[in-house]
C-alpha cells in the first residue's frame, strides 16, 4: 500500500473514531416520542370522571359520575367502586347511587352481592358530556379530620347503543372525598393564625402540602377547576388571602 493510501486510511479511521452513535436508551426515547407524536401511544384518556369534594364528618355530598365530552352514543355504564383511605382505622364511607340527570328514565339496578356496583343502561345512546350516575357519599361522624378517601373504580364497562364495550378500571378518572374543614390545615377543627401560617409557607414553597392540607387550603378559584367544587389543585396567594379573611371573620365559606 502506498504512503498516500495509508494516509487516507488513517484519516478515515480518525473520522470514524470521532463519530458517536445514539445509545439504546436514546433510541428507545426517540421511538416513544415518535409514537406519542403520531398518536399511536397506548396511553388513553379516561372516558368517565369521578369528582373531588370536601365534606366535614357527619355530612354527605352528592357527586356526578360523568362521561367526558367527545364520547358518542353512550347507552350504558356498569361501575364498581373501590374506595380506600390512607388513614388506618378510618371508618368506611356510606355510598349510594342513583341515575344521573342525563340518564333519567334509563333502566338501572344495584347488585345485592356487590353493594358498590351500580348499572344504568338504555336502548338508545347519548353523546358526552353526560351525567350518567349520582354518587352520594356520607362521611361518618367518627371520621378524624384530615382523612382522605380515594374513590377509584374496581371495574367499569362503558357501552354504546350497538353493544360495543370499553372495559377496565383505567377508563375511569379517580376522585376523592376529604374529611376536612376549609382553612383548617392542622385539623383541630378551627381556623386560626397557625393555619394561615401553614398556608403561607406552602404558597411560597417553604413546605410541601399533604393531600389533606391541599384539600383544606385550596379554595380559589370558586367555582373550581379539574373536577373540584372550589380550587384548582394549587395553593397560591389567592388561597392565602381567603384564609386571612376567614381568620379575622370577613369570610365564612369559600
Amino acid at each position: 500500500m502506498s504512503a498516500v493510501a495509508i494516509k487516507k486510511r488513517n484519516r478515515l479511521f480518525k473520522v470514524l473514531n470521532r463519530r458517536t452513535y445514539p445509545s439504546r436508551p436514546c433510541i428507545l426515547a426517540l421511538v416513544i416520542l415518535g409514537m406519542l407524536l403520531s398518536g399511536r401511544s397506548s396511553l388513553a384518556a379516561p372516558l368517565v370522571t369521578l369528582r373531588k369534594a370536601v365534606v366535614t364528618p357527619g355530612n354527605s355530598v352528592t357527586l356526578p359520575v360523568q362521561v367526558v365530552s367527545g364520547v358518542p352514543n353512550v347507552a350504558g355504564l356498569d361501575l364498581t367502586l373501590q374506595p380506600a383511605s390512607a388513614r388506618q382505622g378510618a371508618p368506611p364511607l356510606q355510598l349510594s347511587f342513583s341515575p344521573g340527570d342525563q340518564a333519567a328514565g334509563w333502566q338501572s339496578f344495584s347488585d345485592a352481592n356487590q353493594p358498590l356496583r351500580y348499572v344504568v343502561f338504555n336502548s338508545t345512546g347519548i353523546p358526552g358530556p353526560a351525567e350518567l350516575m349520582k354518587l352520594t357519599v356520607a362521611v361518618p361522624d367518627s371520621t378524624p379530620l384530615g382523612t382522605i378517601y380515594f374513590l377509584q373504580a374496581a371495574s367499569a364497562i362503558l357501552s354504546d347503543q350497538n353493544g360495543v364495550e370499553q372495559k377496565g378500571s383505567g377508563i375511569v378518572m379517580p376522585g376523592w372525598v376529604a374529611a376536612v374543614l376549609y382553612g383548617d390545615l392542622d385539623f383541630n377543627g378551627i381556623v386560626d393564625a397557625r393555619d394561615a401560617n401553614l398556608l403561607l409557607r406552602i404558597s411560597i414553597g417553604l413546605k410541601t402540602s399533604s393531600a389533606a392540607e391541599l384539600a383544606a387550603g385550596d379554595v380559589r378559584p370558586n367555582p373550581g377547576m379539574e373536577g373540584q367544587s372550589v380550587g384548582d389543585g394549587v395553593i397560591d396567594l389567592n388561597d392565602v388571602s381567603w384564609i386571612l379573611r376567614r381568620w379575622i371573620g370577613l369570610a365564612s365559606a369559600p
